[in-house]
């Protein structure tokens, strides 16, 4: 259960968890960086280098509930776009991105973590503009839906 200021319960996915690996990370480290910056709160949304601005997205939906959630993460590469993020970053303003975790959330089961969609691909996945990107969005939504529910992690 998530309760005040204590760190949250947050579970990684193994398809995220792959990813993570991938990419040098420690799925449960990372999971811990995540939950202690969940712990400070919305007000502290912008005090955190790595994560930036955080989010629903408004579809897809399930029961005509929004499902998931995005938190822009650091760009990888272009120099100017990691350049504008340091700056928004000293100023604790909205830091965004085309690169993003997606991720559920409960106040029961806590988070999960589900998939990071990387640049230059992020929104466009996100806009579900294409077969492919509704399938992707489906996907995740039918992820987080499962876990809302029933604290049930799918892949």
């Amino acid at each position: 259960m998530v309760t005040g200021k204590s760190r949250p319960i947050v579970q990684v996915t193994q398809m995220l968890g792959k990813v993570l690996q991938e990419d040098g990370f420690d799925p449960q480290e990372f999971a811990q960086y995540f939950a202690g910056w969940k712990a400070l709160g919305p007000a502290f949304e912008f005090a955190d280098f790595y994560f930036g601005k955080d989010g629903y997205f408004n579809q897809p939906r399930r029961a005509g509930r929004l499902v998931l959630r995005h938190v822009h993460l650091p760009p990888e590469n272009s120099s100017l776009d990691a350049a504008r993020w340091a700056l928004a970053a000293k100023r604790q303003g909205k830091k965004t991105s085309d690169t993003f975790l997606i991720y559920a959330f409960d106040p029961l089961h806590g988070f999960l973590l589900i998939d990071i969609v990387k640049e230059p691909n992020g929104h466009l996945v996100a806009m579900m503009d294409t077969t492919r990107s509704v399938e992707l969005m489906n996907l995740y939504a039918d992820i987080a839906e499962a876990f809302i529910h029933s604290g049930l992690v799918l892949v």
